[in-house]
C-alpha cells in the first residue's frame, strides 16, 4: 500500500491514488470498510484517516479539521481527485470540503451520511469511559446482516473512536447546503440504517439536488453491505460525469 507522509505522521493509502476517487471512512472505522469497493472502481482511493487502521495518530475531534488534515493529504500526494466521497464521518468531511475549501471536489458521492450528524448521548458518554458498547457497534448493521461483518470495516482505538464522534455531534451545515445546489452528487442510503436514517439522505437530496440511491435491506455499513449495488451506483454517478 502507498505510504505518505503528513504533519511528519505516516499515512497508508488503500486503491489507486491520484485524479479519480477520494473516499473518506468513517467514525472508528479505517479504510478497510472501502475494500470491496476499491476492488471494483478502477480509480479510487481511500486513506487510513489520522490514528486509524494503519495511519498513525492522533486522531482529530471536528469535521473541520479533518477537512483540513485531508487538504494536506492531498497536497503531499500531489493529487486533485475530481470527485470525493465519504461514509458518514467521511461524508461530513466531504461536504466541509466542498463548502469551504481550499480543496473542492467537483462532485460529490454520500454514504450513509447527513448535513448534520448527532449522536446518541449515551454512546458518547461510554466510549468518553474508554467503552464502545456492543450494541452500539451491533446498530451499524442491518439486524439481519451477520455481526461478523463488523471484523472487516477496520478499526481505531477508543479514545479515537470518541474523538470522531465528537466531529460527528458537532456537525451541523444544513443551512448552508443551499451552497451546494447544482453541483453533481450521489446519495446513498440503506433502509435499515440507524444511525442516519433515510430522512438524512432526503435532506441531503433535497437541498443539493442530488441523485438518490436507496438500498433495501441495508444498514449504516452500506459499503460492506451491499458492495456490488454501492459500486454499481458510483460508477454509473462518475460515468456521468465525464
Amino acid at each position: 500500500m502507498p505510504e505518505l507522509m503528513v504533519d511528519e505522521r505516516r499515512v497508508t493509502i488503500h486503491g489507486r491514488p491520484g485524479d479519480g476517487l477520494l473516499l473518506l471512512h468513517g467514525a472508528g472505522e479505517s479504510a478497510d470498510v472501502f475494500s470491496d469497493l476499491l476492488e471494483r472502481l478502477p480509480d479510487a482511493f481511500a486513506p487510513d484517516l489520522p490514528g486509524h487502521g494503519q495511519s498513525e495518530g492522533p486522531g482529530l475531534n471536528t469535521v473541520a479539521s479533518y477537512a483540513s488534515w485531508v487538504s494536506r493529504l492531498l497536497t503531499a500526494g500531489g493529487w486533485t481527485p475530481r470527485t470525493v466521497g465519504g461514509h458518514s464521518l467521511g461524508g461530513a468531511i466531504s461536504l466541509t470540503l466542498a463548502l469551504d475549501g481550499p480543496f473542492r471536489p467537483k462532485a460529490l458521492v454520500l454514504i450513509a451520511t447527513g448535513g448534520r450528524l448527532r449522536v446518541n448521548a449515551q454512546l458518547l458518554s461510554s466510549l468518553a469511559a474508554g467503552v464502545f458498547l456492543e450494541n452500539f457497534r451491533r446498530a451499524y448493521l442491518s439486524p439481519q446482516t451477520p455481526v461478523a461483518l463488523l471484523d472487516r470495516m477496520g478499526s481505531a482505538p477508543v479514545a479515537v473512536t470518541y474523538g470522531d464522534f465528537l466531529a460527528c455531534d458537532g456537525f451541523d451545515r444544513l443551512d448552508d447546503l443551499a451552497a451546494l445546489k447544482g453541483m453533481p452528487a450521489l446519495v446513498l442510503a440503506g433502509t435499515d440504517d440507524q444511525y442516519t436514517p433515510l430522512k438524512y439522505a432526503n435532506a441531503l437530496v433535497d437541498a443539493i439536488g442530488a441523485q438518490l440511491v436507496v438500498v433495501e435491506g441495508a444498514g449504516h455499513l452500506l459499503p460492506l453491505e451491499a458492495p456490488q449495488k454501492v459500486a454499481a451506483a458510483i460508477a454509473e454517478f462518475l460515468a456521468q460525469q465525464v
